[in-house]
């Protein structure tokens, strides 16, 4: 759950009505047992994302606040330390990321604040400093396209808990090295890993790198998630992200838009070519809301209702498989580099095929294609000239077919 600053702060409108809402928003979810992580980052005032009203009060907040001074740093750090207290108080979470993706924080506190990462790093350990963190526990993060110094930064600090990353782009090295660096400095440090929000975003590498602004940046490319041609797509980020989830361990994942697990936009040239990206983006919602509500996921939440329902206490991955006889075995070594050794058995003689594949559903090498005799058999993978990150071999012998993840990690 996104607590957005400043909503909670002494003497801002409406304070007291925002905290009982979210008083009654976690007593229903303590009485079904939730864990609950909050983030708490600068409130949107763009028009594609920020409330009209609410980003009218921010605004105000910003240039006047409650002693008629602009927002800066300290006075940023002030604010932001007493409502991250009243969220340990009043509510109590489980998780409490303070600080998240530095570049949009940035740009949502209208540049009146610093985000380097010695600023980001001096702003974690103050809030260590001066709060009362009793039970919960504190973490911060960053998206996997910012500087992976920013996560070394904050896992350094001995009082930050845990590692919160966003995966939005796959572009680049964002998903197939980036997560797994993370990881790596996660369990350097001996942090925990909580998934904060993850979706595919649909951008070319030349608008990515064109990007400045990521808030006013994202309006058009956020639009084009809402279309149901993309269901295909976003159904094998899906299984990515489960998959990526087990693989570090992840506390808790959140997917984003939560909406578009229930309902998409049936493409139509002749009504949408017409409308801006914030009137897709909202009638998009609209028809998500309206299935959540009616508790009819779309086909992307179906698969992710089914991979949830096949999850076991062990987590979505099992290490062995085996139908009638045909066993396949996680291969070993698992992180691996470069090279793996796949393991499994044929019960019978018969036609065998092992592929490769990466979290696109590239195929990316053929291990076996032919027949084989009955008994047990090893395939050696070689990864020597492929990037780090999630692959998966999958065998197909008889009537059996599996699928199973490995990490390659240089």
């Amino acid at each position: 759950m996104a607590i957005q600053y400043p909503v909670l702060v002494n003497g801002f409108p409406n304070k007291d009505k925002y905290l009982n809402f979210y008083k009654k928003i976690f007593q229903k979810l303590r009485a079904k047992g939730f864990t609950i992580s909050v983030g708490c980052q600068a409130t949107f005032t763009d028009s594609t994302f920020g409330e009209a009203k609410l980003s009218q009060d921010v605004n105000n907040w910003y240039n006047h606040g409650p002693i008629g001074t602009q927002l800066d740093s300290q006075r940023y750090l002030t604010e932001k330390t007493q409502m991250l207290q009243t969220i340990i108080d009043e509510l109590a979470p489980d998780y409490l990321t303070v600080e998240m993706e530095p570049q949009t924080q940035y740009v949502n506190l209208k540049g009146l604040v610093n985000y380097d990462a010695a600023s980001f790093t001096s702003y974690i350990n103050y809030y260590l400093e001066n709060l009362n963190k009793g039970n919960v526990k504190i973490g911060a993060g960053a998206g996997t396209w910012n500087d992976i110094k920013y996560f070394d930064a904050a896992a350094s600090i001995p009082g930050c808990d845990f590692l919160d990353m966003h995966i939005y782009p796959v572009n680049r090295d964002y998903f197939v090295n980036k997560v797994f660096q993370v990881d790596s400095i996660a369990s350097k440090y001996n942090k925990e890993i909580i998934i904060g929000e993850a979706w595919c975003d649909k951008e070319t590498d030349s608008e990515l790198s064109s990007v400045t602004n990521p808030v006013a940046n994202s309006a058009n490319i956020s639009a084009r998630d809402f279309f149901d041609y993309y269901q295909s797509v976003d159904t094998l980020f899906v299984k990515a992200i489960v998959n990526t989830s087990y693989l570090v361990n992840s506390r808790a994942t959140c997917f984003f838009w939560p909406t578009i697990l229930f309902g998409y936009l049936a493409y139509d040239s002749t009504v949408y070519n017409g409308m801006s990206s914030n009137q897709i983006i909202h009638e998009g919602q609209q028809i998500g809301y309206q299935r959540m509500l009616n508790k009819q996921p779309s086909a992307a939440g179906l698969f992710l209702q089914r991979l949830l329902k096949d999850s076991s206490a062990t987590g979505i991955v099992k290490q062995i498989d085996s139908i009638d006889g045909y066993t396949i075995f996680q291969n070993y070594p698992n992180p691996f580099n470069p090279t793996t050794n796949i393991s499994y058995n044929l019960p019978a003689r018969g036609f065998v095929s092992i592929k490769v594949y990466d979290t696109l559903g590239r195929q990316i090498k053929t291990l076996v294609n032919e027949t084989q005799d009955t008994g047990f058999h090893n395939a050696i993978f070689s990864a020597d000239k492929l990037p780090s990150g999630i692959y998966f071999y999958s065998i197909e012998a008889g009537n059996f077919q599996q699928s199973k993840p490995m990490v390659l990690l240089k």
